[in-house]
């Protein structure tokens, strides 16, 4: 009996070490979708595709001239550019851009107006957007003649076109007519 029952412990014993060992369990991560959009007024570097989950994806976002890039916004928030994100689900990044304002001062020194014309884009207050072209007209009063302009141009026209690259001040100076009347 005691012979049986080492017979049988060894047997088990080569049972248990002869066993297959069982394959480790095969995991696969999933893939999400990622999709970047930018509004008008500019691009971002990376279009979107098939991320696997814990996966990191970089954008940038680049303004197109006369625009700034203002945030992000969908499932990421924040201005940083640019922008890293790890993927854990479906993501969708949209980039936003603005237009530039730029702010027209325009002043007059003596008697005489100045007219402001809009000759491209659109006008909101004293902001024009970026790239605007504003055609000043100095009107003399009767009595008094254009002489310049001064500020950020030194024209003598009396009829110049602005281009808003930056905000500006531009001042019309008229001075008074003098008359030498002659008695005969």
């Amino acid at each position: 009996m005691f012979i049986r029952r080492i017979f049988y412990l060894l047997f088990l014993l080569v049972l248990a070490c002869s066993k297959d060992k069982e394959e480790e369990p095969e995991y696969v991560l999933k893939n999400y979708e990622v999709s970047v959009e930018a509004t008008e007024g500019g691009t971002v570097s990376y279009a979107g595709g098939s991320i696997q989950a814990g996966q990191t994806v970089t954008v940038n976002a680049t303004p197109s001239e006369g625009y700034q890039f203002t945030g992000w916004s969908g499932d990421a928030t924040g201005n940083e550019n640019p922008l890293t994100v790890t993927v854990y689900s479906n993501t969708n990044i949209t980039a936003n851009f603005e237009r530039i304002k730029y702010v027209l001062n325009v002043g007059v020194i003596g008697s005489g107006q100045v007219s402001q014309t809009v000759i491209s884009s659109s006008k909101k207050g004293e902001e024009y957007n970026a790239g605007t072209v504003i055609r000043l007209n100095a009107n003399p009063n009767s009595g008094s003649l254009f002489t310049t302009w001064s500020g950020s141009t030194s024209e003598t026209s009396s009829e110049i076109d602005i281009t808003l690259d930056g905000s500006k001040s531009v001042t019309a100076t008229f001075e008074e007519q003098i008359f030498n009347l002659v008695n005969q």
